[in-house]
């Protein structure tokens, strides 16, 4: 399959039509261009339901009286201004130029497209990481639309070469995210081109940074109705992954960025003693997964380098060399792990052989029965089941945690006696989370001590090249490509 037939195919899965019905030439000519003999349908809705239900949720746009798409946005009519624009900016390339503007067709929302952004808009652009074949910068991205200045990341793939599927598939995961503002994936508000490193993808940021080093600052603070809220956005935003068929294959706390709601205070003491004082819980961000992985056709099994952080990458990996949705959910539970406990997963370990071969034969993480609620430790075990079939969904999993959220968040509802008893185990650990916390609040007024519960000094949790680690077990790989209906990974590359 062509790359532009491929960026079809995945780019608009919810338009996706061999019909004719394309509205105008502009729409035509850049459709032939990204898909040669695929055609979209990018017709609003027609049905009598479809618009009702939108004029109910959203309104009407009072310039063509259309249903609006989403709050204060005309699909029709910002697409047609988003049209108009196309002869004002270039990125010099005409594949770039034309899969940027299919997004700009008809998008759904103010984030359902990608921009071009010219390099010269980028200030104070300064290297953060490295990571496979990528390079990581941090920037400042002077919106002159808007007139703001916007924190973003800049990820430079595969030397910056547009013709690399990687590369192409990259682009597609972030569009289709950017779009579903409700799963809490990063954003990617476009592309733009580096004086010597190539086209770089322009991502959004997070405010506090990743997970790891939030939990390293604040971790002794945080009440168990907090952990449980961030685990839940989470698992929605690996439920929104698996449902489009993606595989994640880098899933660790460093890869997941910490975002403040906008009414917080910049004192992250200060707002945690507030809450506390209301006596409600102290977590309310959204957790973003930053590295989507990359989306590998099935049919393609050549294993070329396998890319990943150790201590999260499940034993079937190393005997097979792919990533599934089940390896995602072994990960998922290290990171459930992490924010219970406060520390980084086998932080007595170097990475190499020796860690390799204990988690192959089982060896996982203590689970502290004192201060893990039951029912989270029992998640967890499931999470990271030696048998990757036995594992759950990344769907029942966040069904899962929204009872746990239920059981906390409405003293109105009927609970079954489970969640009763999840309710009252959930807070006799808050309890001692206040209680440990306001210890924690009295140490810091008497000596400058940080709380820092992520101890491990003895490795770098970045991604590293897996290869050398890699026994194909023909049983093994059997057993994942049947037991998962996961997308297999090619070649990974990831960034942290």
């Amino acid at each position: 399959m062509d790359l532009n037939r491929l960026a079809a195919l995945i780019c608009f899965p919810s338009f996706f039509k061999r019909s004719k019905n394309i509205n105008t030439k502009i729409e035509k000519d850049i459709l032939t261009s990204v898909s040669e003999n695929v055609e979209f349908d990018f017709s609003l809705p027609t049905t009598p339901q479809e618009i009702k239900q939108r004029k109910k949720r959203y309104g009407v746009c009072l310039n063509c009286g259309y249903p609006l798409s989403d709050k204060s946005w005309c699909q029709s009519c910002e697409g047609q201004k988003l049209q108009q624009r196309f002869n004002n900016w270039s990125s010099g390339n005409q594949f770039v130029d034309n899969f940027i503007q299919s997004s700009q067709l008809k998008p759904l929302n103010q984030n359902a497209y990608l921009s071009w952004i010219p390099y010269d808009d980028l200030i104070q652009v300064r290297y953060m990481a490295n990571g496979g074949f990528s390079a990581v910068y941090s920037a400042l991205w002077d919106h002159f639309e808007t007139g703001q200045v916007v924190d973003v990341v800049l990820k430079r793939l595969h030397n910056g070469r547009t013709s690399d599927p990687e590369f192409l598939r990259e682009q597609i995961a972030m569009f289709i995210y950017a779009a579903s503002r409700k799963s809490s994936v990063i954003r990617c508000y476009g592309m733009t081109l580096h004086p010597t490193e190539g086209y770089m993808l322009v991502m959004e940021r997070g405010e506090e940074g990743d997970l790891r080093s939030y939990l390293r600052e604040n971790h002794s603070a945080l009440l168990w109705s907090d952990k449980v809220h961030m685990i839940r956005d989470i698992a929605k935003s690996l439920e929104v992954l698996h449902s489009r068929e993606f595989v994640h294959g880098d899933l660790h706390t460093g890869n997941i960025l910490k975002k403040l709601p906008k009414d917080s205070s910049s004192s992250t003491i200060n707002r945690l003693r507030k809450f506390i004082r209301k006596g409600s819980p102290n977590y309310r961000e959204r957790e973003c997964i930053l590295d989507l992985s990359l989306c590998y056709n099935n049919n393609n099994l050549e294993i070329e380098e396998l890319y990943g952080v150790m201590p999260y990458v499940a034993p079937e990996v190393f005997n097979t060399g792919y990533y599934t949705k089940a390896s995602d959910v072994y990960s998922f539970g290290l990171v459930m792990w992490e924010i219970a406990v406060g520390q980084t997963p086998f932080n007595d370990y170097n990475f190499d052989e020796n860690l390799v071969s204990d988690i192959c034969k089982d060896v996982r993480p203590p689970i502290d029965r004192r201060s893990i609620p039951q029912f989270y430790a029992d998640l967890i075990r499931r999470c990271w089941d030696p048998e990757p079939s036995n594992r759950p969904s990344a769907r029942i999993i966040r069904e899962i945690i929204d009872g746990w959220v239920l059981s906390t968040t409405n003293p109105k509802a009927k609970l079954e006696n489970e969640s009763k008893e999840i309710k009252t185990e959930l807070k006799k650990c808050n309890t001692i989370s206040k209680k440990r916390y306001q210890n924690y609040i009295r140490q810091s007024k008497m000596t400058d001590i940080a709380s820092n519960t992520l101890t491990n000094t003895t490795e770098v949790f970045t991604s590293q090249n897996l290869s050398p680690y890699i026994t194909v077990d023909e049983k093994s790989l059997s057993s994942t490509m049947k037991n998962s209906s996961s997308i297999s990974s090619n070649s990974y590359q990831h960034y942290y």
